[in-house]
């Protein structure tokens, strides 16, 4: 049925509730029936093999067209195979020669195996700075230091810009001092009593220090 541009299928089967009754349709349906007779007929055959037959309405007289999808001229066809020659000579494309039909599937393989090589590598540097720090805490000692205590301190004056030059930088001594602590700042880092002229920040950390044992008379200047 058609009903402005759009089309309904209507289907009623017929059921008999025995040998000889049949069961009439509805009256909203009979003159549905009536009007579209034609449609509604009662088949004389075998159905159709498919439930509703499609079929494209041709002019009177033409053939059925079998053409390619895209037609071009033979000049453009030339060039696109030269064109494809030319990418193939100079590596933009490439002869895929992969078992895997999918180049997807082989980004997804590399990209696996890549996060896995990184899990790797990540972890051996965990371990290496474990290992690292074991075999250096073999050699570490405790240092307890306090206000008050006398202590050495360690420099590099060829790293120190505000220290005074030298030709002979890296013979200089590896000790100064020695200097009183009179104040600590935090849980390692302390402060000494510098010579004021000396412009070096006094707070140190305590890997810088080395405390007196016993009372000496050597004193070693800063630079």
């Amino acid at each position: 049925m058609h009903d402005e541009g759009k089309v309904f299928l209507l289907e009623y089967k017929m059921l008999k509730a025995g040998t000889d009754s049949v069961i009439s349709p509805p009256s909203w349906l009979e003159g549905v029936l009536r009007e579209f007779g034609e449609v509604f007929q009662e088949p004389k055959g075998l159905p159709p093999s498919r439930r509703q037959d499609h079929v494209i309405i041709l002019k009177e007289g033409e053939n059925i067209p079998n053409i390619r999808s895209y037609r071009h001229p033979h000049y453009q066809k030339n060039k696109i195979e030269r064109l494809v020659d030319d990418m193939l000579k100079s590596g933009v494309i490439r002869p895929n020669g992969s078992t895997i039909p999918s180049i997807v599937e082989e980004v997804n393989v590399l990209t696996q195996e890549r996060d896995q090589m990184l899990h790797e590598l990540k972890s051996n540097i965990v371990k290496a700075q474990v290992q690292m720090k074991t075999y250096k805490d073999q050699s570490r000692r405790p240092i307890t230091l306090s206000t008050g205590d006398w202590v050495y301190l360690r420099l590099q004056p060829y790293r120190l810009k505000s220290l005074s030059k030298k030709r002979n930088k890296k013979l200089s001594p590896r000790f100064y001092g020695p200097y009183q602590i009179i104040k600590q700042i935090g849980s390692v880092e302390f402060k000494l009593d510098l010579p004021p002229e000396r412009k070096i920040h006094p707070v140190f950390h305590v890997s810088l220090l080395k405390k007196v044992l016993a009372p000496t008379s050597n004193w070693q200047p800063l630079p």
